[in-house]
């Protein structure tokens, strides 16, 4: 199957996937999208383009690519999660996590099915999924 999906057609197709994502991506490292609804309805959102935000997603992003880059074996595998990582541990001192509710919530809790209703199969996204995802997998 390699030879029906070279580099040059994986590598295309992630890119594709990775440049959809890019406005979440920067919403995100934002601090959220800049309208946000409030019971009277849109408004600007005030953590938008917030300084620290950005820094905070400017670093996670500079760690995962220097552990990516110089780390070997399993440790650049797990280059994300130790970004991540470090991202939480600068967030934690600056105030930035928020644990309001947690103490709320059991240790232990059943998932119930189907809360959001059940779910809907639809051919054109299951035959485009199964194609990104096979592509992949090759």
């Amino acid at each position: 199957m390699v030879r029906f999906f070279p580099p040059v057609v994986t590598g295309s197709i992630i890119a594709i996937i990775g440049l959809s994502l890019i406005r979440v991506a920067v919403n995100w490292a934002a601090g959220g999208p800049p309208m946000i609804m409030t019971p009277t309805g849109p408004a600007p959102n005030p953590a938008h383009g917030d300084l620290l935000n950005i820094t905070i997603a400017f670093v996670v992003l500079l760690s995962i690519l220097l552990i990516s880059k110089y780390g070997r074996g399993f440790i650049a595998n797990i280059a994300v999660l130790l970004g991540l990582i470090i991202g939480y541990l600068i967030s934690l001192p600056l105030g930035k996590v928020d644990f309001a509710g947690t103490e709320l919530q059991p240790w232990i809790n059943i998932v119930y099915p189907y809360q959001f209703g059940f779910p809907e199969f639809l051919p054109i996204p299951i035959i485009t999924m199964t194609t990104v995802l096979f592509v992949i997998m090759v």
